[in-house]
């Protein structure tokens, strides 16, 4: 169910925009990519309950579509208690949802809100991650093996842990790719 709001006056849409995490759209009946957008805001109204979702149409508050610089549409404003913080121009889909979820989870961090639960799949995912993570004292996620490093980083880590004797410790290694979790 979307969440957008419409507000009906320049003050309701002041109140709105002041406090906490705001996406804002402005937007035109007449233009054909922001009736697309406007799909794709609602969706993401839905999906991202961390955000307040607000969305001006620039003929009726022009005052606060020239305050924020908006010169074309659609465009994105993301705001935190009042102030711009991000902006998408244009009608880029995959971008404004990236800027959303990045927004979202800025929300949580900052107490603004929590981030949507994850999807079961994910779910079991975390489980199987924090299984692994306790098995043992001291747990490294590195490229390559502890006998031979892939990378500069992965190299240093792993002669200050012998240099503390980590080594002593059981070494479990697993070689999983990336997607297969």
């Amino acid at each position: 169910m979307a969440r957008v709001q419409l507000p009906a006056s320049a003050a309701e849409a002041e109140a709105q925009l002041g406090s906490g995490s705001v996406v804002v759209s402005c937007t035109a009946t007449w233009a054909a990519p922001c009736a697309q957008m406007n799909n794709v805001f609602a969706e993401l109204s839905a999906e991202y309950t961390a955000l307040t979702f607000v969305q001006l149409d620039a003929d009726d508050f022009p005052d606060l579509c020239e305050r924020f610089g908006v010169e074309s549409v659609p465009y994105f404003l993301f705001l935190h208690d009042g102030k711009v913080t991000e902006a998408v121009i244009g009608a880029n889909a995959p971008e404004l949802t990236l800027k959303v979820k990045q927004n979202a989870l800025t929300a949580a961090i900052h107490g603004d809100a929590t981030v949507p639960a994850m999807p079961s799949q994910k779910q079991s995912l975390h489980a199987r991650l924090s299984a692994l993570t306790r098995r043992s004292p001291v747990m490294l996620f590195m490229k390559g093996s502890a006998d031979a490093p892939r990378c500069g980083f992965s190299r240093q880590i792993v002669e200050i842990l012998q240099a503390r004797r980590a080594s002593r410790l059981p070494l479990r290694e697993t070689t999983r790719r990336a997607d297969s979790f």
